[in-house]
């Protein structure tokens, strides 16, 4: 355990990432493994309540003959020592996805959780129709910084969102085709580059900036930067790249359309009794609307305004 492997090129750098992600799960997990055009399976258990009490270092591998040609690695995590809930399997769909976008995206993995297959879309990109000609408002860049003898190499795209969002905005810094720091709310968003929280720039730019060379720390969550000036030196040159896409964003001022619907009592007691019946259907999943409906007028069946309708309905605890 926590032995780094003679190759370090690739995303297994430390030799503790699945160890430790299945003992936060469970105190017990078997990997079950076989390489392509071999016939033989291997097997290991660690169980770490058995661990702790014989003192042992070592886990035994077993091998047995298989007929099966496929190729194939089975983690089976038992002795739950946490369980997923519904509201955090909502949140975990959404980190995965994001994640492993590039993998997703390029059909080099796909990931299923209870059987649907994730997927992972950019926003909409800003278009604008200058002198005849559509200008999509994104734009592919690679570069690089020297630093402390050291050639740090960087790549990737920035674009306007077309429709702002704050929460959505920002760069997604990826590390050998896996995200390690972004996702949604999580995105990097230098003061330098998007200002304040709520100015113009942090309503719509956003991108991706791939940087396979550059050091992580060992849980691979953040860049190892923060101590000797890297991070800085980062944002300065992403600063310059993306500076006339702060200009742009600055100088927007896109009002989204609002729709408003007109909606009588019948509306609004079908709306209630349809809603009631929803609830009563759901045992665990989350509903979250997508969509939110403005209501500029409520009228009786004679056409009378009137101020509002309250209807009760019952929610499941």
């Amino acid at each position: 355990i926590a032995k780094r492997p003679q190759k370090q090129g690739g995303r297994n750098e430390y030799g503790m990432g699945m160890k430790t992600a299945a003992s936060w799960f469970g105190k017990k997990w078997t990997v079950v493994t076989k390489t392509r055009g071999s016939s033989e399976e291997y097997t290991a258990t660690v169980d770490i309540n058995a661990l702790m009490n014989s003192n042992e270092n070592e886990i035994r591998i077993t091998a047995k003959n298989v007929e099966d040609k496929s190729h194939y690695t089975k983690i089976l995590i038992s002795d739950l020592s946490r369980r997923i809930q519904d509201r955090t399997l909502i949140k975990l769909i959404d980190e995965l996805s994001s994640i492993y976008r590039s993998d997703i995206n390029s059909g080099r993995i796909t990931i299923r959780v209870n059987g649907a297959s994730l997927a992972y879309e950019l926003p909409e990109i800003l278009t604008e129709t200058i002198d005849g000609i559509d200008k999509v408002w994104k734009k592919e860049f690679s570069s690089y910084i020297e630093f402390d003898g050291t050639r740090y190499d960087f790549c990737g795209f920035v674009a306007l969102r077309k429709i702002g969002n704050y929460k959505e905005t920002g760069f997604a810094l990826l590390r050998r085709g896996r995200v390690i720091v972004g996702g949604s709310e999580k995105n990097f968003k230098p003061a330098e580059i998007f200002g304040a929280s709520n100015s113009f720039q942090s309503l719509r730019i956003f991108g991706e900036v791939y940087m396979d060379n550059w050091p992580v720390t060992q849980a691979k969550d953040a860049f190892d930067w923060d101590l000797d000036g890297l991070k800085e030196v980062f944002i300065d040159k992403l600063r310059e790249i993306v500076a006339d896409y702060i200009d742009k964003a600055k100088t927007t001022r896109k009002k989204e359309k609002e729709e408003f619907v007109q909606i009588t009592v019948k509306d609004i007691k079908e709306i209630a009794e349809n809603t009631h019946d929803d609830l009563e259907n759901i045992t665990d999943v989350i509903v979250e609307p997508k969509e939110e409906i403005k209501i500029s007028q409520i009228q009786d069946e004679n056409s009378n305004i009137i101020p509002s309708y309250t209807t009760t309905v019952k929610t499941l605890n």
